[in-house]
């Protein structure tokens, strides 16, 4: 099974990906490098995002970029000295979003033809997080297992995957 899932009961939002069996095949190699490339875009709710088109681009901005106008109506046509034109430092191209970029390489092998996992479902278990508390590790979140929690079978296999170190630099 795989799909976004939102976040349900203080669980960070995560996809589950089933490696496609038929990869190796199609390729006749016992193992091959993948790169995933992982973009998002997170917007607020500072617009609809759905009724917000190219429309208002340009003259049509809804916020145009460092905008200066009377905001908060303290202009007096008679006396210049008393004029409060404020001006709002902004690059509307960069309102109300967040774009990250991540790449990942990794190595995807062929299930063991022998052995105790010869057949079975593998899951993984890796660690995300720092060493030490929350407010030591912030903005990351202290080490923990992922996923936090991993149901499995009698006869499934659990690949344990552990990277980092047992260190804090701001110890």
């Amino acid at each position: 099974p795989y799909g976004v899932y939102e976040s349900q009961e203080l669980h960070p939002t995560h996809f589950v990906w089933k490696v496609p069996g038929d990869v190796l095949d199609k390729m006749g190699a016992e193992e091959a490098t993948c790169v995933m490339r992982i973009r998002y875009n997170v917007s607020s709710g500072d617009y609809d995002n759905w009724k917000t088109t190219s429309l208002f681009n340009g003259d049509n901005a809804k916020l145009p970029t460092n905008p200066t106008a009377d905001f908060i109506g303290f202009s007096h046509d008679s006396d210049v000295s008393t004029d409060f034109s404020l001006k709002l430092s902004v690059d509307s191209s960069k309102v109300g979003h967040t774009f990250e970029d991540r790449s990942h390489t990794f190595l995807i092998r062929r299930k063991p033809s022998s052995g105790e996992c010869k057949g079975a479902s593998i899951h993984n278990l890796n660690v995300k997080g720092r060493r030490g508390d929350a407010v030591q590790v912030y903005p990351s979140v202290p080490y923990d297992f992922s996923p936090s929690e991993l149901a499995v079978w009698e006869g499934d296999c659990v690949h344990f995957q552990w990277t980092g170190s047992d260190a804090n630099p701001l110890e």
